[in-house]
């Protein structure tokens, strides 16, 4: 990921994180669909296109607020126990429940390891880590996500060539559908699922590849069949969202949105989807779920939906399934034998008043993936939102789920606490049969986990209490053990049937004041259930450190067969750098640091995660751009670094010529300066440019001081649409502007050297696979009498 992409991605992180935590609420008090049509019992399916479309068209008119309630938009407010197959002698992607496969960044079969680049996938061979080499690459045509990899010989590699935009962007509105309904769902998003076989690594050949319109929430494989999960809003034309507080103001505001939505059809406001073969051809395409496989709301709330897209691994020529629902995803958990997507209806009292409530709400739907086809079986409703999915677990039939019951608003009434959930399907409908309410009131929940009869549970204030939970009556669950320690754990993992591993913080009081003093790891000692007892812990104290597996548990690589632990760490304070911290970890002796394998020599090129690997008596440190390994017994002096090329699919080429053609680089004073700026497709494949808006280019002119004196760009009108720039195999494209020599102020600029660059502070590609911008291109400005030629 170059710089480039680092602030988008910053960008659209805040963004996005502004629009959940200030429209969210609104959306869900005001009828605008955070969970939309959560029913009270089991669902039907609509009968007809006409009764579906009907429907969607009817929630997205009446989906408005009042004017007086929308935010200036520059305001913030099974078994789970992990077994592993002692017969292998490598470490797998860290997953929540055996049998139920997760994507990742790398997979390995403890011989080829595949590796995910910017727009590729890397299948290196480890199997003589004295010799790795590269097999081959596979060139993908949009931005990689992450990979499964299938019986160690079917690849499936998901990506995005379109993840969307959202209503808001740059702190202004764009015409669209910014209308009471979930802004945080982007529009126009499509992910693409690649499937490969990899039998020969050196020649992979792809099978097909399958676009899906809609935003990717999260996928699963188990039992063969790969499950993709993703939300969907249409683009809508500009409606009006928002009245002005009357009722007739609101009919009025929702008969103006009938007529506009009057127009659209069915199938504008449905995902599809597109199969092609590896020679780009189509094959099918078309809607992609039907209408008696669209479940129905029974509450009328909202027009978002969720999409379950299901493909049989081991039958790839068969049709793949999907169904759909009208709701929003926000997480999502799975066992062997269900699906579950959660959503949080925040229920925010907007009123202020000193004894005013905010009830949250978490919604849970269940898909039944025991059959022939997925079925949506049941859903529910608890209290309290949850964390991830490590809140959820199946066992014996029996979902449990662990919530905080955060409010927005501080008062008595209002205090965090921690709640147990049990719920069983009975007649579509999620029951909840047994309960623990109101744990560590005024305290938040940190970090969940359940293995088998038993939970696990931290929540912090100031101190760090662990509960243990026996949940071996469903009916009756109980607290029967806490434990309070210093600082607080973020994950939970399950170490053998006795212990615990987890990962957190440890914190420093100073002057009352609770500061984070580093990442800490801890040991705990669970066999007397009822007394958990803190065995060991070990700190990086490193009050800026970070690590990738405090909110992603695949970057936390443990290989219980050879109590080995590699963590990725980000040191933030001196010099900054990246590495992988490796220990030994027993309930004996505790930590033992076997060393630490840094990526100074690439940091250059930068990846934005890093993944550890355990290979017989190896270790392995994988970036996107290159793959360390050492002994685990003498990490210090490593074996080999196999460096992964970047293979640049575009280049960007900027040239300075005269009004007759002539390519030069110094000019007369006022003479017109023409620019010439080429993007090249470098490879034999298609390729696509996402742009965040019409326009497709900036070209900058800065003095001797590096001072911006004229940019292309300044007062002219773009409309915020996504655009395409398609290239054709090797096509080129060209461009051709030309400067007066006035800058931005309409003042002609003075006689002397200029640097000239395109794309260097612009950043209105959503990706590409390489930066785009060049230069710089240096021209003199000199006066007539000496510029002659």
């Amino acid at each position: 990921m170059s710089s480039a992409d680092v602030k988008k991605y910053q960008h659209d992180s805040i963004l996005i994180l502004i629009l959940l935590l200030c429209l969210f609420c609104l959306a869900a008090c005001y009828g605008g669909g955070t969970e939309i049509g959560n029913p009270k019992v089991g669902m039907e399916t609509f009968k007809s296109d006409q009764e579906l479309e009907g429907y969607l068209k009817d929630q997205m008119a009446k989906s408005v607020l009042p004017d007086q309630l929308y935010v200036n938009k520059n305001d913030v407010p099974v078994n789970t126990g992990i077994q592993t197959d002692h017969s292998e002698s490598f470490s797998r992607t860290n997953i929540q429940e055996q049998g139920v496969d997760e994507s990742d960044k790398i997979k390995t079969d403890g011989k080829l390891l595949y590796i995910t680049g910017n727009q590729k996938v890397t299948v290196a061979d480890i199997s003589n880590p004295a010799d790795m080499r590269i097999e081959s690459t596979i060139t993908i045509s949009g931005t990689v996500d992450e990979i499964f990899l299938y019986n160690d010989q079917l690849l499936v590699v998901l990506y995005f060539q379109n993840q969307g935009i959202y209503p808001f962007m740059n702190n202004r509105v764009i015409d669209g559908p910014l209308i009471g309904m979930p802004y945080w769902i982007p529009i126009q998003a499509k992910t693409n699922v690649a499937f490969y076989d990899v039998s020969n690594a050196s020649h992979p050949t792809l099978i097909k590849d399958v676009a899906i319109e809609g935003s990717l929430v999260a996928t699963r494989e188990t039992g063969g069949k790969l499950h993709i999960v993703q939300q969907f809003m249409p683009a809508l034309p500009p409606l009006e969202y928002s009245y002005d507080g009357t009722e007739a103001g609101r009919a009025k505001a929702i008969s103006t949105n009938q007529k506009k939505l009057s127009d659209l059809t069915l199938a504008e406001l449905l995902p599809k989807f597109q199969i092609t073969t590896s020679n780009d051809e189509p094959i099918q395409s078309g809607r992609l779920i039907q209408s008696q496989n669209f479940y129905k709301p029974q509450e009328t709330e909202g027009a978002a939906m969720v999409t379950v897209t299901s493909f049989d691994l081991d039958h790839l020529s068969d049709p793949m399934q999907s169904v759909g629902i009208i709701a929003t995803a926000e997480t999502i958990y799975a066992s062997t034998r269900a699906l579950y997507v959660s959503a949080t209806n925040w229920n925010y009292d907007f009123s202020f008043a000193k004894n005013s409530t905010s009830k949250t709400e978490t919604i849970i739907h269940k898909f039944d993936l025991q059959g022939e086809t997925v079925r949506h079986s049941a859903d529910g409703r608890i209290n309290g939102h949850i964390l991830n999915q490590f809140s959820l677990s199946e066992y014996d039939q029996v979902l449990r789920v662990a919530t905080d019951s955060f409010s927005w608003q501080v008062s008595p009434q209002n205090q965090a606490g921690t709640n147990v959930f049990c719920l069983k399907e009975k007649d579509g409908e999620l029951a909840v049969i047994g309960k623990i309410e109101n744990i560590a009131p005024g305290e938040q929940l940190y970090a969940a986990r359940f293995v088998d009869t038993r939970g696990f549970l931290v929540t912090f204030v100031r101190i760090d209490p662990l509960f243990t939970l026996d949940l071996s009556d469903p009916t009756a669950p109980k607290i029967a053990g806490e434990l309070k320690v210093p600082g607080y754990s973020q994950y939970i993992h399950p170490f053998d049937q006795d212990y615990l591993l987890t990962l957190g913080i440890d914190v420093a009081e100073k002057n009352g004041v609770l500061t984070p003093n580093g990442i800490q790891l801890s040991i705990f000692d669970v066999k007397e259930f009822t007394d958990p007892r803190l065995l060991f812990t070990t700190k990086i104290e490193d009050q800026w450190a970070y690590t990738e597996a405090m909110y992603n548990h695949k970057a936390f690589a443990f290989f219980p067969e050879q109590h080995l632990l590699a963590l990725p760490i980000n040191w933030g304070s001196g010099i900054p750098y990246r590495g992988l911290e490796v220990y030994r970890v027993t309930p004996q002796k505790g930590f033992e640091k076997l060393g630490r394998i840094t990526d100074s020599e690439t940091s250059g090129i930068y990846s934005n995660w890093l993944r550890g690997l355990f290979v017989d008596d190896n270790i392995f440190a994988v970036l996107g751009n290159a793959v360390y390994t050492a002994k685990t017994e003498d990490i210090q002096h490593t074996i080999k670094k196999l460096i992964i090329p970047e293979i640049p699919t575009y280049r960007a080429v900027l040239k300075t010529k005269s009004m007759d053609g002539i390519e030069k680089q110094v000019f007369n004073q006022g003479e017109p300066i023409v620019f010439s700026l080429t993007y090249q497709n470098l490879t034999n494949q298609n390729q696509l440019i996402l742009l965040r808006s019409t326009q497709q280019y900036e070209i900058e002119a800065y003095d001797s001081k590096d001072y911006l004196v004229w940019n292309w760009s300044r007062n002219k009108i773009f409309s915020y649409v996504l655009t395409d720039l398609n290239f054709a195999p090797n096509e080129i494209k060209t461009f051709e502007e030309t400067w007066d020599q006035k800058d931005n102020n309409e003042q002609p600029i003075a006689v002397g050297n200029y640097n000239l660059f395109a794309n260097r502070n612009w950043y209105g590609e959503i990706y590409t696979a390489n930066d785009l911008s060049c230069g710089p291109v240096s021209v003199q400005i000199v006066s007539d009498t000496t510029g002659k030629e």
